[in-house]
């Protein structure tokens, strides 16, 4: 029992330490926050002149996969490289709007890297609280949310 044990368990130790090595230590792990409870509701801000500093000059280091609203909250899922620092997102509005019916209002998601090097697809779900964009004009209206390319359109009412 000793020298025949002893092999079993010292090859149990090994196995053990070589799955806890390879899958404890996963760099290429994506940080998501897919648990709603987690999110942080962030708030629009309504401010025309960073509204347009992004919109005219800033790199959009993000590609917006999905976006839903539910009540006043518009939920965004995002994806982007990075990974081994946290990035900050916000929501970013004009005062400015589109006279159509329904009004236009016209958003952008600011992005800061914090110069973030990594090279990871990183998947990230946020929320902003779109209520304050009811102090500027009334619902139904459209939102006009600035992505890579082109603009997303989606009905707040």
């Amino acid at each position: 029992m000793g020298k025949k044990y002893t092999r079993k368990l010292y090859f149990y130790q090994i196995i053990c330490a070589l799955v806890f090595t390879l899958y404890g230590c996963n760099t290429n792990k994506e940080p998501t926050n897919s648990n709603d409870e987690e999110i942080q509701l962030q708030p629009i801000i309504i401010d025309q002149s960073l509204w347009q500093e992004y919109v005219v000059t800033a790199p959009y280091k993000y590609s917006i996969e999905n976006m839903e609203i539910n009540g006043d909250t518009l939920k965004v899922n995002i994806s982007y490289t990075g990974g081994c620092k946290e990035h900050e997102f916000s929501l970013i509005g004009s005062d400015h709007f589109a006279y159509t019916n329904p009004l236009q209002a016209f958003v952008v998601i600011t992005h800061n890297t914090y110069d973030d090097s990594c090279s990871n697809d990183v998947s990230e779900n946020l929320m902003f609280d779109l209520l304050p964009l009811q102090d500027y004009i009334e619902l139904p209206m459209i939102i006009r949310l600035k992505d890579v390319d082109d603009w997303l359109f989606i009905r707040y009412e």
